[in-house]
């Protein structure tokens, strides 16, 4: 299990999220062809709430866009940032018949998106853009869009580990979620 991790973790993070749309399909291609899978571009993605769930809970929770590929928006052409950011937003507001106000920029860090992906998010009408940026912006990175931070959570956080990101975000370091929460809460 952990080989497999380290294995999807090295696919998402270190490759695929550096690729192009067609690097990224030749790559998948090219995985489906060594491991003798059928092709699954067209095949059905199962997903964390289906979309008459989230209308259920939009009530209670604002939902918000995050791209359609969860793609490094910084490593993106124009054109392939504007549809992800874009796309993204006009999938949401038909699918809610609501206005999609706020961006999540996938990965979050300064590497994972530019200048022009703030323009984009605010050309495409968001108001507000979520980042992991720890500092306040420099003025030649803020936009129209208010450009907030926002936590990370990932499975190795656990349960404690994203309580001690939200009871703590000033004093909380990232990079170490599981070693603080194993030892806040054992």
């Amino acid at each position: 299990p952990e080989d497999r991790e380290a294995a999807v973790d090295l696919i998402n993070d270190d490759l695929a999220r550096k690729m192009s749309f067609a690097e990224r399909d030749a790559f998948i291609e090219q995985l489906e062809q060594l491991l003798e899978l059928p092709d699954t571009r067209e095949a059905e993605r199962q997903v964390v709430l289906s979309w008459d769930e989230v209308r259920e809970l939009r009530s209670i929770f604002d939902f918000g866009a995050h791209t359609l590929t969860h793609a490094e928006l910084g490593k993106l052409s124009t054109e392939d940032a504007r549809r992800e950011i874009g796309e993204c937003k006009t999938a949401i507001e038909r699918e809610l018949g609501a206005p999609c106000e706020s961006f999540a920029i996938p990965y979050g860090t300064p590497e994972a998106y530019t200048e022009e992906s703030l323009d984009l998010c605010v050309e495409a009408g968001y108001e507000l853009v979520f980042s992991l940026r720890s500092e306040i912006l420099p003025p030649e990175l803020r936009r129209s869009a208010a450009v907030v931070n926002r936590f990370g959570f990932t499975q190795r956080d656990g349960v404690a580990g994203m309580a001690a990101k939200i009871a703590w975000p000033n004093i909380f370091v990232p990079d170490h979620a599981a070693e603080i929460s194993q030892r806040l809460f054992g």
